[in-house]
């Protein structure tokens, strides 16, 4: 049977890389780090970590071994802040991650869900990438992340997956644009489109900012990017308002846009994104804390669409 201090002594290495760093960060004495490491190999019957003069690192079998305690931590501190919660309150408290855009629409009638439902929401506010990194340590119940098709996500393998909202990418020009009088971007438009000034995000790698490359990519354009890059829709509206730039807008976030911005669709279904709720892995199909999300969640987007 595994003694959860010798999880920590190994997670506390793999975030701090030497003993002596692992056992201030843990209130420890190193022996004491030492010996529940120690007692941790003998368990598995293999070295989980190896000294040299940079410090502690972990070998193969340690880092396998940190991942599964990150986990098996994270769980057991879950479980002891809702039964606590519940013992006290009458409800749990479930964490949930929102990107900015899905906050700001979804999130009031998130917390009004939830507390029909039983329990109370604690958001952590971040871009998805970032919440996706949160969800493969367990540090979040749950989240709401956007995946777009033909680009995979960074998830865990056993990470729960549940599709919520197809949500469809508009371009976003000036009203006093050409495109603006275009009832649907059509392949024809591209090439004219490909010379604008293109404002994208600032992550490289968004699957957002890529698939509107690999589109012009494709039909053998090179996309005109801006020096101007955001990940803040309003500021995005902001440039494309003042006719500094055009860009991709969420129908999710139309409500954000002004009278100097129009908002055509594209024919070409490859713009769009799936909003999912995703979660640790949990036993059984769906785990309990991400089946009470995804009730409140999914009210949430009814009350959007109507």
């Amino acid at each position: 049977m595994l003694d959860t201090r010798q999880l920590q002594a190994l997670d506390a290495i793999a975030r701090h890389g030497s003993v002596a760093k692992a056992a201030r960060a843990l209130g420890w004495s190193q022996p004491t780090v030492d010996h529940h490491l120690g007692n941790l190999d003998r368990a598995v019957g293999a070295p989980l970590t190896v000294r040299d003069t940079r410090g502690t690192r972990l070998t193969h079998a340690g880092e396998l071994m940190a991942e599964r305690a990150a986990e098996i931590l994270a769980l057991s501190d879950s479980a002891l802040r809702d039964t606590r919660d519940l013992a006290r309150l009458g409800r749990t408290r479930l964490t949930l991650g929102l990107f900015p855009t899905a906050a700001a629409r979804l999130l009031p009638s998130i917390v009004r869900s939830a507390e029909q439902l039983g329990f109370e929401v604690e958001p952590t506010l971040e871009e998805s990438p970032d919440l996706i990194q949160r969800i493969n340590r367990r540090a979040l119940d749950a989240a709401i992340i956007y995946a777009v098709d033909g680009y995979p996500l960074s998830l865990g393998p056993r990470a729960l997956r549940i599709p919520l909202y197809e949500d469809e990418l508009l371009l976003a020009v000036p009203t006093d644009h050409w495109a603006a009088g275009l009832s649907v971007v059509r392949a024809q438009d591209l090439v004219p489109l490909a010379q604008e000034k293109w404002a994208l995000g600032t992550k490289e790698g968004d699957p957002m900012d890529q698939v509107v490359m690999d589109v012009f990519s494709d039909a053998g354009l090179q996309l005109n990017v801006s020096t101007l890059r955001t990940d803040d829709l309003p500021s995005l509206l902001g440039l494309v308002g003042a006719g500094l730039a055009v860009g991709l807008i969420p129908l999710l976030a139309q409500h954000m846009a002004n009278d100097d911005v129009a908002l055509v669709p594209f024919d070409n279904a490859r713009f769009a994104r799936h909003l999912e709720l995703v979660a640790p892995w949990a036993p059984g199909h769906t785990g309990h804390a991400a089946k009470r999300l995804e009730a409140a969640v999914r009210g949430a987007i009814a009350e959007v669409e109507d």
